[in-house]
């Protein structure tokens, strides 16, 4: 394992299938633990580059995941790290940067009058706050899936920003201060800071073409922004993502292009 023991684990393997090559994309390894005092899942997640003929293997990230209730609700927690130095395990450094906290909702999510099923990932900032470990809100996706007038299966997220505000009485306040639980700035603050809907993402997958003129499937991801005075989001940016096998300084290699299309 990461922290160079040794146990029994379960073994994921996710493939691709790129230019009719079977690529093994990501590797996990995936146990039960104590760690911080608290019974945690462990997944490590490893990932691969270079010749897809000899990759080689890095380790992408460390979570922990255990489960809590809060206000009601089931969430499910994952706590985020990243390694710092050497890959080799056991030897390099690994920092918790960030804490991610999902459960379902049911709401009207991108205001079309629709409530839907969706999945809500609130994400945090670990920072040294006064001298202590924080936690304080960064950014909230709320994500279901649904079927539009073309059949086509389409998944869409709404993204918030938490917004300190710039103005008023208490605009000097910097950081957010806290009341009595610094690591839940959201309902802890002096200062109004709120949650703001920023854009709404819609993923699909559909054969394009690629700048060799191949056409291959494709992710097509349209971001819509809200803005103040309109009732519905502005289409502001398409992305379209190919994956494929190109020979690059000798070696055969997993690339991926991206055309970015401005409206």
């Amino acid at each position: 394992n990461y922290d160079g023991s040794e146990r029994v684990v379960k073994v994921v393997e996710t493939y691709s299938v790129i230019d009719n090559v079977t690529i093994l994309d990501t590797l996990q390894y995936i146990y039960n633990d104590v760690r911080n005092g608290k019974g945690v899942q462990v997944v490590e997640t490893y990932g691969f580059y270079g010749d897809i003929n000899n990759p080689e293997k890095i380790l992408s990230s460390v979570q922990y995941m255990y489960n809590t209730v809060e206000e009601g609700k089931a969430i499910r927690v994952i706590d985020n790290y990243d390694v710092i130095g050497s890959q080799e395990p056991g030897r390099g450094t690994y920092i918790q940067t960030t804490r991610d906290k999902i459960y379902w909702d049911y709401k009207d999510s991108d205001g079309d009058g629709i409530s839907e099923v969706v999945r809500v990932t609130v994400s945090y900032d670990r920072i040294n706050l006064y001298g202590e470990e924080a936690f304080i809100e960064a950014t909230m996706r709320e994500t279901w899936k649904f079927i539009n007038d073309k059949n086509e299966v389409i998944e869409r997220t709404v993204n918030y920003e938490f917004v300190c505000p710039s103005s008023g009485d208490n605009s000097a306040i910097d950081p957010a201060n806290p009341r009595a639980n610094p690591n839940n700035i959201l309902s802890g603050t002096d200062n109004g800071a709120i949650w703001v809907r920023s854009n709404v993402e819609d993923r699909k997958k559909e054969m394009r073409t690629a700048s060799d003129g191949v056409t291959r499937l494709a992710l097509v991801t349209t971001i819509s922004d809200f803005v103040p005075g309109f009732d519905s989001p502005i289409l502001m940016l398409e992305n379209v993502m190919f994956r494929y096998i190109k020979d690059i300084d000798g070696a055969r290699r997993v690339v991926g292009e991206i055309i970015s299309y401005e409206f």
